[in-house]
């Protein structure tokens, strides 16, 4: 299992992923064929230029990789395609997990105030109602599925793997670039979320608010609480 959720590199690209991408010029075109000519220095300079213009550039390399005959093609358009979509926080050059989503971003249609109260019980919250938007769960769920760690609905992992975190982020990282999101807006946001990372801790949702039992494991994890004032719940009655 720890293989294949560490198999982050793996290359997912759905059917509509270029839907709002811009056509690729001749000169794209031509570059991109350029990666399987017999000189190296040619390969080598077309794909540097490739990398350069980026966005521009993403639809055509999708087409490649989906169409060109040419293994070296293929392969090459796989790897710039995948590096533009693959921001890392430059606080410490890691992604950060999808649960430090800003609140107001993972919440879009917010939360009640009892959905995430610190009692004598500890740094509880209760479960989630299915009328709490949760965008994070949404993308963690995805991430499982993308990762194949999901059979009959029901997922291999529990809620606070990170490296599953890791990839769900990497997914919203995708969502944004392509429609056509700037780079460096998002990785504005990314680094909020690292710093989020290191400030923050999350509350503990549970069905059992008044004596709770160690089942934070199977829910996602609530809503953020500074690690000063997290205190870690009393599982029990």
């Amino acid at each position: 299992m720890n293989s294949i959720i560490l198999a982050l590199g793996i290359f997912f690209m759905q059917d509509n992923e270029t839907a709002f991408m811009p056509e690729p010029t001749k000169e794209i075109k031509a570059l991109i064929l350029q990666l399987g000519d017999d000189s190296f220095k040619v390969r080598e300079k077309a794909d540097k230029e490739l990398l350069e213009l980026g966005w521009p550039a993403l639809k055509g390399l999708a087409d490649a990789i989906k169409n060109s005959e040419d293994a070296e093609i293929r392969s090459r358009a796989v790897r710039i395609y995948q590096s533009y979509f693959n921001l890392g926080s430059d606080k410490d050059n890691l992604r950060p997990g999808i649960w430090h989503l800003n609140e107001k971003t993972r919440f879009p249609n917010g939360i009640k105030p009892e959905f995430a109260t610190q009692d004598f019980m500890g740094s509880v919250c209760k479960t989630f109602g299915k009328e709490v938007k949760d965008v994070a769960r949404e993308y963690y769920e995805r991430a499982m599925i993308d990762l194949k760690l999901v059979k009959n609905g029901v997922g291999e992992v529990g809620w606070q793997n990170e490296d599953v975190a890791r990839h769900a982020t990497y997914l919203y990282i995708k969502d944004q670039l392509k429609v056509g999101k700037k780079r460096e807006d998002v990785k504005k946001y990314l680094n909020l979320m690292a710093d989020n990372a290191k400030k923050y801790d999350h509350y503990y949702q549970t069905d059992n608010i008044e004596t709770p039992i160690n089942d934070w494991h199977q829910l996602p994890p609530g809503p953020m609480i500074e690690k000063g004032k997290f205190r870690e719940p009393s599982w029990g009655p």
